[in-house]
């Protein structure tokens, strides 16, 4: 115990050290973000790179040395020990899964970007090593899964320790977390750009400022960088050179958009009607992460290429080396191959399986054309435009696919087609009203998203946390007499209308009075109800401050009331009071991020 003491205070002397340190240096706070922005690009590219061997280490021993060792083919009845790998995986990681759900199974990402968009971006430094362990067995053992998301996950992780160890918070420690994000993807697909663009939209919903960018770019570059530097030319995923046959297959691109927006609401839509089943079951964790291992194992028996990342077997369509029933029956195989997989809570991303179906979904379509019309189209072309048509249409982030695809291919002849499709695929997804795969458990639980910061800060904030409770309402028998005494009293200029049991049935406003303020002998007369409004707009005590200031200017009111859900009065909120609570909000977030 003494031993541990004086190790801590050691520890501590050192943090302290550093943090006088770099205050010394007296640099600005742009020129402080670049370069921890740089060191968190090499350390994600480090990340990811450890990653990548891990997985193939891990796919070698369990789909290779095996068989090899035993002597065993992939033909029947070898192949039926293909059913028993992904359950001898789920057994390795369950005491990790079963110990830490949250940071180590499932798809991670919506819950990282809940953390960074609506709270205070801090990760705990151990996601970085459940990450990189249940996702690489996961894979490595042929879970259908992607291992892009998990890298995001763990490069925001590194991004969020960098900020924690250096105390800051607010808007820079969640570019940090963007940053690492960024290096990540960046150096899984060789594409700075794309890592910043995902970065950007994904990761801080589209905000783009240039305070954030310039470090946002500089992580992504780095990352780039280290990657090649740790593995040059060895790239896993070979693409064709992109060709055009003729200006005509604009018109093809398109309706390739359409079918992929389409494949994707449905892929959305699947995977979490299977998730939610895992969810709903009534087993404790450690079944159901065997029973979703022992579905993918009876799957991938007749399916092997439902495996793992599948980049081997997107290299083997690539190439025209795939029938087109194998293509079509996997992109739907896929879709609930990686729903079960994650669903069941082993550990993977699905920005890899969007990929692979799109891209299956993409070769079919080309082949379909040219079993019609032969040679009018060139397969591997419409494949690669299918990839980036689904990755935008599921996350919702054209700009990072059509800048994925042109970085992947070096072709800018590849940009236009893209373009159209992508965006036409997005526009589908808007038309069904589907939320990208990543926002989905977020808006499940209240969450709106407008493409804007304000929107989220609204949504933050819940009328119960500024109405006014103690209210003067007015029984719907009170005299217009009492009415006017009570007006003249209270500071209010609306007031809610109760019947005999205390329910809300109208509101008077200044302008209700004015009607009849001037008509003379009618003081004893009126009453409460006969003036009135009872076509009432109300809020709920949950509802958020963006859902009550849309409903405030249904109706020219300074005041709306607020009612219990069987009808009963609150409270009163204003529209100033509104403002006011966002006004308060933006300068603690400023205040916090200063």
């Amino acid at each position: 115990m003494p031993h541990r003491r004086a190790h801590l205070k050691l520890v501590g002397k050192a943090h302290r050290g550093v943090l006088r340190g770099i205050e010394r240096l007296n640099i600005n706070d742009n020129t402080f973000l670049i370069i921890m922005a740089a060191f968190i690009g090499v350390f994600s590219a480090l990340c990811y790179a450890f990653f990548r061997v891990s997985i193939n280490a891990m796919e070698k021993l369990f789909f290779e040395d095996i068989f090899n060792h035993l002597g065993i083919s992939y033909d029947f009845p070898g192949r039926l020990l293909l059913f028993f790998i992904p359950i001898i995986g789920a057994l390795l990681i369950m005491p990790l899964i079963v110990r830490y759900p949250k940071e180590a199974s499932g798809y991670g990402l919506p819950g990282l970007l809940e953390n960074v968009i609506f709270k205070n971006a801090v990760i705990p430094p151990k996601v970085i090593l459940l990450r990189t362990l249940t996702t690489s067995v996961t894979l490595g053992c042929g879970g259908s899964a992607g291992r892009e998301g998990p890298i995001v996950t763990i490069g925001a992780a590194l991004g969020s320790a960098f900020g924690q160890f250096l105390k800051l918070s607010g808007d820079r420690m969640r570019i940090l977390v963007a940053c690492g994000a960024a290096g990540g993807i960046a150096a899984a697909f060789d594409a700075p750009i794309a890592g910043a663009m995902f970065a950007l939209e994904i990761m801080l919903l589209g905000n783009l400022a240039v305070y954030s960018f310039s470090p946002i770019v500089i992580s992504a570059g780095v990352a780039t960088v280290t990657t090649r530097a740790i593995f040059e030319k060895d790239i896993e995923f070979t693409v064709p050179a992109f060709t055009m046959v003729s200006l005509n297959e604009f018109y093809l691109y398109c309706i390739l958009g359409i079918i992929t927006g389409l494949v994707a609401v449905i892929f959305i839509r699947l995977y979490y009607h299977i998730t939610d089943r895992f969810d709903r079951a009534q087993i404790p964790v450690w079944q159901k992460v065997l029973l979703g291992a022992s579905l993918l194992g009876a799957i991938g028996v007749l399916f092997p290429q439902v495996f793992g990342v599948g980049y081997k077997w997107m290299n083997e369509a690539l190439m025209g080396n795939m029938a087109l029933y194998l293509m079509l029956a996997l992109v739907f195989l896929k879709m609930i191959a990686t729903a079960v997989t994650l669903g069941c809570g082993l550990s993977g991303g699905v920005f890899g399986p969007s990929l692979f179906i799109g891209l299956m979904l993409g070769g079919s379509f080309a082949a379909i054309v040219n079993m019609i019309l032969p040679g009018t189209v060139h397969e591997a072309s419409y494949a690669m435009v299918g990839m980036g048509a689904m990755v935008a249409a599921a996350s919702q982030a054209p700009l990072t696919a059509i800048f994925l695809l042109f970085e992947m291919t070096g072709d800018f002849n590849i940009v236009l087609p893209t373009m159209f499709a992508c965006m036409i695929s997005v526009s589908m997804m808007k038309i069904l009203k589907q939320e990208s795969i990543d926002m989905v458990p977020l808006t499940r639980k209240g969450y709106k998203f407008s493409g804007g910061k304000d929107v989220t800060v609204m949504q933050r904030l819940k009328v119960r946390d500024v109405e006014t409770k103690n209210c003067d309402a007015i029984p719907e028998s009170m005299s217009f007499r009492q009415i006017q005494m009570l007006i003249a009293r209270s500071s209010q200029m609306d007031f809610p209308v109760l019947d005999q049991d205390g329910k809300l049935v109208g509101i008077i406003s200044f302008q209700d009075i004015r009607k009849v303020i001037f008509e003379e002998g009618l003081d004893d007369l009126i009453v409460a109800r006969d003036i009135a409004t009872t076509d009432l707009i109300t809020v709920k005590v949950d509802d958020t401050l963006q859902e009550a200031l849309e409903k405030f200017t249904i109706r020219d009111y300074d005041h709306l009331p607020v009612v219990e859900s069987d009808g009963t009065l609150h409270g009163l909120i204003s529209r100033q009071k509104i403002l006011q609570a966002y006004n308060n909000e933006i300068q603690r977030i400023a205040l916090q991020g200063g």
